[in-house]
């Protein structure tokens, strides 16, 4: 995959991740979940890319990374709580 292509896919994924996040409360089950696999994409995406181009993730690439991981937990917890699953 080119970079252009790369983030392109990062940009989709972190605006989905950050929709379904601001919009926490009003969400459906199958929204929830879609929201934490987004975020868990961007996560993902975040630390490919520090591994592939920079040796690792630094401090902020990490904070990234820390974030999208909390916010997919908090929805897969939601949607565990709200679903019953």
């Amino acid at each position: 995959m080119n970079y252009a292509a790369s983030q392109y896919q990062y940009r989709y994924w972190t605006d989905m991740c950050n929709q379904y996040w601001n919009n926490f409360r009003h969400l459906s089950c199958p929204q929830l979940l879609q929201g934490a696999t987004a975020c868990e994409y961007m996560a993902q995406w975040r630390e490919y890319h520090a591994n592939q181009f920079f040796g690792g993730p630094d401090a902020v690439h990490q904070g990234y990374i820390n974030n999208a991981r909390y916010r997919s937990n908090a929805l897969l917890a939601a949607f565990r709580h709200e679903c019953g699953h």
